[in-house]
This record gives structure tokens, C-alpha cells and sequence, in this order.
């Protein structure tokens, strides 16, 4: 004789309940997954973007002729003169500013060129201002926390206080991402440079 009740109502239960385990413990483990990844991303791309400003920064200071202004979150260098055929005296300088944009949110460090005359020197980053033909702002990174009042690290630390005599520095860049879900990624990275071309 064959049985044609079906399912009852306690194994339809079960059955479901058993599926919504199954299907519980697949969505548990797709979502911390995904958050594993973009935390695992957001860092990558942190460094990432710090070895890539730290490594152009390092370039034009060992290049620097001179500092001009030396302040913890603000430096001016002078730089030789870009003109790649030479028609220019040596006399004329290109002059480098790195501070922090604390007007903007998050807060972007920032790069001034003001090129001497016939300079073919040009910026990197993204550029977000041409002030005239010989001078430009350019983004380097943004989200930094250096200048915040949590996070007081200076960006720039010298070997001297006196202009004349500050021969090295030491670059200080810390940033924060948003990494997902109220989490964030802290950056930092640290390089002490020298002015190869220094002139008194």
C-alpha cells in the first residue's frame, strides 16, 4: 500500500529551518569575505599611493638647491631651472611649497610650482589650479591626518633649525581611508632625504 500523505508541517519546518542555516551561514561568510577584501584593497591602494608620493617628493628634494621656508607642515625648496636646452642662466630657480589643504574635505596635500623663466618643470598628481603660465597647484594625496589635532606628527622635521645650515629632512605622511562599515585604514610612511644639491 503506498503512502500518499506527504510532508507534514514539523518536516517542512525542519526542512526550512535546516535551509535557512545553510543559506545563514553561505551569507556570513560572502559578507565577512567581502569586507576582508575591501580592507585588504583599501590597504594595498594606501601604500600604494604613499610609495608613489613619498618616492616623487624624495626625487625633488634631493634635487633642492636650497630650503627656503622650513616649517612642520610646510616646506619651500629651490630647485635648478628646468630648461632642458640650456638657454637659461643658471641663475634662475624653479621654487617647490608641500603643505597640507586644510580648506577641503578630506584634507589634501598639496604641491605649488612656481617656475623661473623658460622652465619646462611641470607637476604630478592631479592638477586643480593653474594660477598663471609659471605657477600651478597640483593634489598628491588626500585624507591626510598629520595636521589634525588627534594626530600631530609634523610632515617635515629638519637636521637644522637654521635654513642655511638643513642639509636632510624627513618626510612624514600619514593618511586614513574609509575601508568599509564605519572601519578605516591607517597609511603612514617615513624617509629622510638629502639635499644632494645643496647650496649656501
Amino acid at each position: 500500500m503506498i503512502n500518499e500523505r506527504g510532508m507534514t508541517i514539523v518536516e517542512l519546518m525542519i526542512v526550512a529551518t535546516i535551509l535557512l542555516i545553510i543559506l545563514g551561514g553561505a551569507m556570513t561568510f560572502l559578507v565577512f569575505s567581502n569586507r576582508q577584501f575591501s580592507w585588504i584593497e583599501t590597504q594595498s591602494k594606501v601604500n600604494q599611493d604613499l610609495r608613489t608620493v613619498i618616492q616623487q617628493m624624495t626625487i625633488d628634494i634631493k634635487e633642492a638647491r636650497q630650503v627656503l621656508t622650513a616649517e612642520p607642515n610646510r616646506m619651500i625648496i629651490s630647485l635648478p631651472n628646468m630648461d632642458t636646452y640650456g638657454a637659461i642662466p643658471i641663475n634662475y630657480y624653479d621654487t617647490i611649497t608641500y603643505y597640507p589643504e586644510t580648506s577641503v574635505n578630506p584634507v589634501e596635500l598639496r604641491m605649488k610650482i612656481d617656475k623661473g623663466p623658460g622652465s619646462r618643470r611641470h607637476g604630478w598628481g592631479k592638477r586643480v589650479s593653474q594660477l598663471s603660465d609659471s605657477s600651478s597647484i597640483w593634489v598628491l594625496c588626500r585624507e591626510l591626518v598629520n595636521h589634525s589635532s588627534e594626530n600631530t606628527a609634523p610632515l617635515f622635521t629638519y637636521n637644522s633649525e637654521t635654513l642655511s645650515l638643513i642639509t636632510s629632512c624627513t618626510v612624514t605622511l600619514k593618511v586614513r581611508r574609509h575601508a568599509g562599515l564605519g572601519k578605516y585604514q591607517e597609511g603612514t610612511i617615513i624617509t629622510s632625504v638629502r639635499l644632494r644639491n645643496k647650496r649656501t
